[in-house]
């Protein structure tokens, strides 16, 4: 299993501040740039190399240098130095460096530490007797991070306000879906999403726009859907409402639905589980509904909840696990599932394919997140199958997802500092 491994679920819904069911941004990278004089001038004189250099918080700008010329031509021997403010420092902590220029005239600064939350500054290059060289700073937010294969990736391009969804997708307050990987925009003037899913060598996930209008991404593209005339993005490109709606074909896939749980993609294909308004349960697959009980709570793909506290097959009628206080998201990756349980003597489980198995270095007071993962009390995510920490200072987290290649999952920092 494509495993990586955060939306809690609670028998009753219960939500909690750091985690997010599902559910994007640039900002200014940084520039750096100067006022070079447009002749060589007489005198000794200062540079910086570039009109402009990126960043993101908590990042490094590196190859900056700075250059004394007289009359254009460069002199070896200057003592320069650069200063930094307003939280940019260089290397080791300082917000000041010093150096000589070399026979070439030139002084190469150490790299540039980017504050985590960027912001706008301005660095000095001065030297005895010289005109000194300034230039502006201004950083985008490095709040926010995903986790891949076990490493921590500060996310590109993602504005102050943004919330994360899923994989290294983020949604700006301004409505922009955008990639934390490579800091471009997937979708504008959205509302709400749905779970990205990955079937059959393809991503989708589900979204409706701000105008109420619905389309859905398909590997990153936008596509404009067919036949749905309301309701919320689910997963996949199915959308939920009464009678929930495959939005790339336009199939109606169930009808009299009440509540729809969240979408699995694994050997049975495209799933998701519903309680119909007379009381009945299906779980319903792109191509039909089948019935699988009556008055129980749909959670994800074949799996409800019971008024006894257990998680059951819907199809098998099997109890897949007893005692269950509350359950995180789901995570698929089109041939396997997992689902992280609380129990309700305290102990942490989750579900690999219709299997429980127990967890390993989950403590006490810990809440399902997502796939195999909870958040602890102290705000760390652990990976219930290893017991390894992902990722520290979590504040707000989205939910694991993958994309053919990788399986990620984002959030924001609760910290204030790197």
């Amino acid at each position: 299993m494509s495993t990586p491994s955060s939306r809690q679920h609670h028998p009753t819904r219960v939500s909690r501040r750091a985690l997010l069911a599902a559910s994007a941004w640039s900002v200014p990278a940084i520039a750096l740039t100067t006022s070079s004089p447009a002749f060589a001038a007489s005198g000794l004189t200062l540079a910086l190399d570039r009109s402009s250099y990126s960043g993101t918080g908590c990042s490094t700008i590196s190859g900056a240098t700075v250059s004394a010329t007289d009359s254009g031509a460069p002199v070896g021997g200057v003592a320069v130095t650069a200063l930094l403010a307003d939280g940019y420092t260089f290397v080791g902590g300082s917000t000041s460096a010093t150096g000589t220029t070399t026979s070439s005239g030139v002084f190469g600064l150490p790299d540039i530490n980017v504050p985590r939350d960027g912001g706008l500054s301005s660095i000095t290059a001065s030297a005895s007797g010289a005109q000194s060289a300034t230039a502006s700073l201004a950083g985008s937010s490095g709040l926010f991070r995903y986790t891949e294969g076990g490493s921590i990736v500060t996310a590109k391009g993602v504005p102050q306000g943004a919330r994360p969804i899923a994989h290294s997708l983020f949604l700006a307050s301004d409505g922009r879906l955008i990639d934390g990987s490579t800091g471009g925009t997937l979708s504008s003037n959205v509302d709400t999403v749905g779970q990205m899913i990955y079937a059959s060598g393809t991503w989708r996930m589900p979204i409706k726009k701000s105008d109420g209008s619905f389309v859905y991404l398909e590997n990153g593209t936008e596509i404009a859907t067919t036949g749905v005339l309301g309701g919320a993005p689910l997963g996949y490109s199915i959308f939920t409402s009464d009678s929930p709606t495959d939005g790339a074909t336009g199939k109606i896939l169930t009808q009299n639905v009440r509540q729809s749980g969240e979408v699995i993609s694994n050997s049975i294909g495209v799933v998701f589980p519903v309680h119909n308004s007379d009381g009945a349960t299906k779980w319903v697959t792109l191509q039909k509904a089948t019935n699988g009980g009556s008055n129980f709570t749909p959670v994800a793909g074949r799996i409800f909840f019971t008024t006894f506290s257990s998680l059951i097959d819907g199809k098998a009628d099997t109890t897949l696990a007893n005692g269950v206080k509350s359950y995180g998201s789901a995570y698929s990756d089109g041939s396997h599932y997992r689902l992280p349980i609380e129990k309700t003597d305290g102990s942490f489980t989750y579900l690999e394919d219709d299997s429980e198995k127990a967890t390993v270095g989950v403590p006490s007071g810990s809440t399902p997140a997502s796939s195999s993962c909870f958040l602890t009390g102290d705000n760390r995510l652990v990976e219930g199958a290893s017991g390894a920490v992902l990722a520290t200072d979590v504040d707000k987290l989205g939910t694991w997802a993958f994309n053919g290649s990788t399986a990620r999952i984002p959030y924001s920092l609760s910290g204030s500092s790197c």
